[in-house]
């Protein structure tokens, strides 16, 4: 915030600079699928909880791929305490760059 005192001594804004809730950062978490319910569109990646939806983007594979013991990196943002999957990426075997951790919701 900028601005001064008038002649009264009340602040007077002259910027004021607000940043939006709804700014939400992405994150990513790589690993091994386990408990995935293709009816529900959902899975669980190193504990964490992932969703999918008909937007999410699958490179390397498809939703039909998304089976137990399978590595991912998955590219999402925090929603409703679960993490929802904007880009899934399949690959053909455990990356060791792609170090990955259980995600607490806040």
């Amino acid at each position: 915030m900028k601005g001064q005192r008038d002649a009264q001594i009340v602040f007077v804004a002259e910027l004021v600079i607000v940043v939006p809730n709804w700014v939400e950062a992405t994150t990513q978490i790589a690993g091994s699928v386990s408990n995935p319910n293709p009816q529900m569109g959902s899975f669980q990646l190193n504990g964490s909880d992932v969703t999918t939806s008909p937007s999410t983007r699958y490179i390397g594979g498809t939703v039909a791929d998304l089976v137990a013991g399978k590595w991912v990196l998955v590219t999402a943002r925090m929603r409703n305490g679960a993490l929802a999957a904007e880009t899934i990426v399949f690959t053909r075997e455990r990356n060791e760059a792609g170090k990955a951790f259980k995600l607490e919701p806040s």
